[in-house]
């Protein structure tokens, strides 16, 4: 026989002395997986415009208050703004054809820089095509990069003769 009180009490009592635990559990499964849903596109059927408004709503404010405005001429020049508070606008010009484009992160202060460099060029280092505090946006970045490189149809110097 109990004193008074019903057995269903205690496992109610011993459950809700647990959920602090289960809580913090749940959140420390979640620790380093990204928090913000992203919505798959498939990139590879997606015409270089199309790609260019996505590279667009990713570089919006992407790092620091940054803003990364991105343009693609006839001859797979790539040009970039990049718009700061109160800094003038950097305006970039980069050739894709040839280029390689990587993502490198950095440990230190968790910024993922989407890179172009030039292999077989003497002194020339990567130029960063977007810095950014989320890993998913800069791992798709650079996909889109590299679909816009090829799938850009710069116009030959003999096409341009006849």
């Amino acid at each position: 026989m109990t004193h008074g009180t019903s057995p269903n009490v205690a496992p109610h009592r011993r459950a809700l002395w647990l959920l602090p635990f289960i809580i913090a559990l749940g959140a420390a499964c979640t620790e380093g997986y990204p928090t913000q849903d992203v919505e798959p596109v498939d990139s590879l059927r997606l015409s270089n415009p199309q790609r260019l408004e996505i590279m667009n709503q990713l570089g919006h404010e992407a790092y620091l208050m940054q803003n990364w405005r991105y343009q693609l001429d006839v001859s797979c020049t790539l040009t970039i703004r990049v718009e700061e508070k109160n800094e003038p606008t950097h305006v970039l010009r980069y050739a894709l054809p040839g280029a390689i484009v990587q993502l490198k992160s950095s440990p230190t202060d968790e910024a993922h820089d989407v890179q172009l460099s030039y292999p077989g060029r003497v002194n020339t280092e990567a130029m960063t095509l977007l810095k950014s505090d989320h890993w998913v946006e800069a791992v798709q970045m650079t996909a889109l990069v590299k679909l816009l490189q090829r799938d850009c149809k710069a116009p030959r110097f003999d096409d341009q003769l006849s």
